[in-house]
């Protein structure tokens, strides 16, 4: 039942008071405080139940963490010790069926799991660390967040609330920066953003992070098919350049340095007569309508300028 019920249905089902009504009978309210689990897991959240239901019973402020500076009445004390004895797991019980007073109750519970609350956190907050480390060492498309947020979570039920400005700042370091990015530039990026933005929580950081990575992506995409067709053009070029020529060889070292120096000092005459009777012009492609010192392939091939015209 919600501890924001109590005052509506205590008084509606018992039609008294409700300090009175739990005074007298404390039996039926022991289902409206969480039992305790014997390991502690919930020793925080009881706490808190406990509290909000002797606050509103007694009109007592924080009784299990003020509980030294309280007195109750022999009644009062009955009640109360009988309600934490019955929310608690049956393992527990030997810890404190000898205690009188409600107040040791709780302290003996508080000494119990203090080391086991402590413990949880600790372990939480390294599962936390690990989860940053292992964020900053992957691809930045492997979104951690969901994670963090959920340890986050688990860190606050057991005691330790990281504030929000602290989960920001951790989430936008968590995540590394493209590949086109400094570390710096990136930060500055994110809070510009933030910026322009109403508010700037955890998960402002996280939507702002990857709408920034997802525009970023698109454009280094877009620039990656431009770059491929600028190739795929060049090379259906060459290879309409070259669709009538057969290649038989690659060329010598020493043909490319004849063709350099034919290029260089000239070749106005065609080569021996037997070439020209039989229309072989070219010495390394054997292609027609040129020479060697023209030949599209060996130009092509070294990086030289486009012969101006066929010999």
């Amino acid at each position: 039942m919600s501890t924001t019920n109590y005052k509506l249905d205590i008084c509606d089902s018992k039609s008294k008071a409700p300090t009175d009504s739990f005074i007298n009978n404390p039996l039926p309210y022991v289902s409206w405080i969480p039992k305790l689990q014997d390991n502690g897991a919930n020793f925080l959240e009881w706490m808190r139940e406990l509290d909000m239901f002797l606050m509103f019973i007694f009109d007592l402020s924080n009784f299990t963490q003020s509980y030294l500076e309280i007195t109750l009445t022999a009644q009062e004390n009955r009640a109360v010790q009988y309600l934490i004895q019955k929310s608690i797991d049956p393992q527990l019980l030997p810890l404190i069926e000898a205690k009188e007073l409600a107040k040791d109750s709780i302290f003996t519970l508080q000494l119990h799991f203090q080391y086991s609350v402590r413990n949880n956190q600790l372990q939480l907050f390294l599962e936390l660390m690990k989860a940053h480390h292992k964020a900053q060492s992957k691809d930045a498309s492997a979104s951690p967040i969901p994670s963090f947020f959920s340890l986050f979570n688990q860190l606050r039920e057991v005691g330790f609330n990281i504030p929000q400005e602290l989960q920001s700042i951790f989430i936008q370091t968590a995540i590394p920066p493209p590949r086109s990015l400094s570390q710096e530039e990136w930060f500055s990026l994110i809070t510009s953003k933030l910026a322009s933005s109403d508010s700037s929580g955890p998960k402002d950081v996280h939507r702002v992070i990857y709408k920034l990575l997802d525009s970023m992506d698109n454009e280094e995409f877009k620039s990656k098919k431009k770059d491929n067709d600028t190739i795929n053009q060049k090379t259906h070029s060459l290879l309409q350049l070259f669709s009538n020529i057969q290649i038989t060889r690659y060329p010598t070292a020493s043909e490319i340095n004849q063709a350099k120096l034919n290029i260089m000092y000239g070749n106005k005459q065609p080569g021996t007569p037997e070439q020209e009777e039989y229309g072989i012009r070219c010495h390394y492609c054997k292609g027609e309508g040129h020479w060697k010192s023209t030949c599209p392939i060996i130009r092509e091939l070294e990086g030289l300028k486009k012969a101006p015209s066929p010999i």
